[in-house]
């Protein structure tokens, strides 16, 4: 509702005096601006600090998002709004009233510290939150800061801001972006920077935003903010900041190198970009840092690499066009030799037909061919020999001292011609083995068959009975040579692809399998019970931890009870069954677990109590371990202080998505961590932290699913464990919203292969 006193009130906090207006409010400016000249239309690509001063205010009857045409065709000085006396202003008068109206002191002064702090550094990602209304222009013409002001929004905190240090004739600088402004090009030109956009996000997967950004001495640099991937889908911000021009044509030549060879060489060559300590992004090739003046040394090994391939497949070239030569007239023998034996069980066939073949077949002449040459063949032979080989590839080094990038790409195709002419001489040879192994098979059965009519003809009576007979009178087929493959086919987990379908399944399983009391257990392994339950686990008793748990549970449980209670009678029921309660979009009426209810903690329980109730708790988690299965071969991660090493013998909570343990891990601003990522394999025993773990079911209306957590619970001293990798990798982390600058932290990983015991 506006009031006056409301208004006054609030005018008061800015310090304006609606009767006494100071000439910026009061005399009219002229700016002259041309929003035709501008190609970064809604984008907010040049930052910079401004003396609030040197900042006019224009207000404009067009919304925020309209084209800058109209938004300054409708645009009027603020002093047009702050003008009751002129009729023809009335109603821009009425709409500033109303804005007066929704001033915010608070967030005012949030706006204020949030530029204080701005102005000690500049924001790592160069933009911020809200930067969009700040709607701050220059004019090359009139040589002015203008800020455009949308009557037509309904948040004007930074429009009061301004307002506030004019009034105060602040002599301050703020940040702020310049919208609709072209890229100076002083260190590259437009075209440059989207063609170094585009080589990031084919390194990264990730378009970044590239910025000119003016420190307060006006000296531009080009800052570049992106995200890249670290480890298995995790990503981390990243951030290049070019200070000169030479600086920003070197790294846009050095990333338009490695993408030309990445893109034209088919990924034979593969930059794998990494975080470094400068919070910058850097190219590495088989873990060595590609440097822009070192580009040419690069590619003349890689140049003589290739062309020492080349030799070595002219080499191999010559062997395998020799032995397919070879295999080619062992075939045609082979071919030759089964031919004439078909041709004479043929011969038998049809002479066996009547009752006089039988007998001219048998008075025939027995002398046998032997290794009749076909004339046909060896005609072909003789011009297969006179056919010349496959020239070698010839590659010209001229003796350079240095090779382009462009002689890099001639030597590789190059290359790649020769490795598939090899690759189908390879495949052409292996097809001749198969055939040779098949024809030799049919001859050797036509021999068998040749021979058995050759030892009836012996005798007339006994090659008319084997005549006769009702036998298989034809050549049995060569046994075919088949590629075996293994058919077993290993289910692997997909976060994105297999979790919802995953959680939905174990959730059922475990709601069949398991008592209450049994996910009552799991659920106490995720709060601060697990040490205790781990320490009675591994035979150890430390009365003294126990008991400081036990009154950490007290008070915190009746810190807000009255002090004459000594017995929580709701127990584990807080809520009746009438409150609805939501897990992300599903309704459900059913109580959220608590440890105090399991446990039953009162201000009166004793330690024995405690420690008889964990020891059932163990009791309970065995019985469940044993009931449930992994349903796929995957990973599961941890996120563990740098000393941590891996604890064998304990209940441990993993998470089977990498990103969701980042978020999860509480840092203490330390500059290196450890992961411990564990292969899992279809079938090991683990439970499922399913919607089941965390709330009761009583009255059936729970969803199903994993739709609170992400994360298992296994028995460490089951399994076996073999170090298969120890690697690591660099992140930079935001340990809190307002920081302006990240934090390089050191991932160290240590990856096992596990096996049961």
């Amino acid at each position: 509702m506006i009031t006056k006193e409301n208004i006054n009130e609030n005018l008061k906090q800015i310090g304006l005096d609606l009767e006494n207006l100071p000439d910026f409010l009061s005399m009219p400016v002229s700016i002259k601006f041309n929003p035709s000249r501008l190609n970064n239309e809604k984008e907010l690509k040049v930052y910079r600090y401004i003396k609030i001063k040197d900042i006019d205010i224009f207000c404009t009857d067009a919304h925020r998002d309209d084209s800058i045409k109209e938004k300054f065709s409708k645009s009027s000085h603020i002093s047009k709004y702050l003008n009751p006396d002129d009729e023809k202003n009335i109603d821009k008068y009425a709409e500033m009233v109303s804005m007066f109206n929704r001033i915010d002191i608070d967030r005012i002064n949030k706006i204020e510290e949030e530029q204080r702090r701005m102005n000690e550094s500049i924001p790592f990602c160069v933009s911020y939150e809200r930067n969009q209304l700040w709607q701050v222009y220059y004019s090359e013409e009139s040589d002015r800061y203008f800020m455009m002001v949308s009557t037509k929004e309904n948040t004007f905190d930074e429009f009061f801001y301004l307002l506030k240090k004019k009034l105060e004739e602040s002599d301050e600088e703020i940040f702020v972006p310049i919208t609709y402004v072209n890229y100076s090009g002083d260190f590259l030109d437009n075209r440059e920077i989207n063609e170094l956009e585009n080589y990031l996000w084919m390194f990264t997967k990730n378009w970044p935003i590239s910025y000119e950004v003016y420190d307060k001495k006006g000296k531009m640099s080009i800052h570049i903010v992106g995200e890249t991937e670290v480890y298995e889908g995790i990503r981390s911000v990243y951030k290049v900041v070019l200070k000169k021009k030479e600086e920003a044509v070197e790294f846009y030549k050095l990333l338009k190198a490695l993408f030309i060879m990445k893109t034209e060489l088919n990924n034979a060559y593969d930059f794998k970009p990494q975080i470094d300590n400068n919070h910058s992004i850097s190219f590495f090739y088989n873990d060595k840092k590609m440097f822009f003046d070192e580009l040419p040394e690069f590619i003349k090994e890689k140049y003589n690499e290739t062309e020492v391939a080349i030799k070595e497949l002219n080499s191999e070239t010559g062997k395998l066009e020799n032995k397919l030569k070879r295999l080619k007239q062992e075939v045609k023998e082979k071919d030759a030799e089964y031919f004439m034996k078909q041709k004479e069980i043929s011969t038998y066939l049809e002479y066996k037909k009547t009752f006089f073949g039988k007998f001219r077949y048998f008075f025939k002449s027995k002398k046998k061919k032997k290794n009749q040459k076909n004339e046909e063949i060896k005609e072909e032979s003789k011009n297969e020999e006179k056919k010349s080989s496959n020239k070698p590839i010839q590659i010209y080094s001229d003796n350079k001292k240095y090779h382009t990038i462009d002689d890099l790409v001639t030597a590789y195709s190059l290359f790649e011609k020769g490795e598939r002419y090899v690759k189908d001489l390879k495949q052409d040879i292996k097809a001749l083995e198969l055939k040779k192994i098949n024809v030799s098979k049919k001859i050797e059965n036509a021999t068998l068959y040749i021979n058995e009519i050759d030892k009836h003809k012996k005798s007339i009576f006994d090659f008319w009975k084997f005549a006769n007979k009702d036998e298989l009178a034809a050549l049995e087929m060569g046994d075919e040579v088949k590629a075996s493959f293994d058919n077993k086919f290993i289910k692997k987990f997909d976060f994105e692809n297999d979790f919802e379908e995953l959680g939905e399944t174990v959730d059922k399983q475990q709601r069949t399998k398991f008592s209450k009391e049994e996910t009552d257990s799991v659920f106490l392994t995720s709060t601060d019970i697990l040490p205790i339950i781990n320490m009675l686990k591994i035979g150890e008793m430390d009365k003294n931890a126990i008991d400081l748990v036990l009154e950490q549970l007290k008070n915190k449980h009746f810190a807000e009870k009255s002090e004459e209670e000594t017995f929580d009678i709701f127990g584990g029921q807080e809520d009746d069954s009438t409150k609805v309660k939501y897990i992300g979009s599903k309704s459900h009426r059913e109580n959220e677990k608590s440890e105090y209810g399991i446990l039953n903690i009162s201000k009166n329980i004793d330690i024995f109590d405690f420690t008889e109730k964990i020891q059932m708790v163990l009791n309970y988690l065995k019985e469940a371990e044993s009931k449930i299965n992994s349903v796929y071969d995957m990973p599961i991660y941890k996120i563990v202080p740098i000393s941590e090493k891996l604890h064998q013998n304990d209940y441990s909570i993993y998470n089977m998505n990498l990103d969701n343990e980042f978020k999860k891990y509480k840092y203490k601003h330390e500059n290196a961590i450890k992961l411990i990522k564990l292969n899992i394999k279809e079938g090991f025993p683990l439970v499922y932290f399913s919607n089941i773990i965390f709330y009761d079911n009583k009255n059936k209306t729970l969803p199903v699913g994993m739709n609170l957590s992400s994360s298992v619970l296994i028995d460490n001293s089951k399994f076996e464990y073999k170090l298969k990798e120890s690697t690591k990798f660099k992140v930079n982390h935001f340990f809190d919203r307002d920081s302006l600058e990240p934090q390089v932290v050191y991932v160290y990983v240590d990856e096992y292969d596990m096996e049961m015991l």
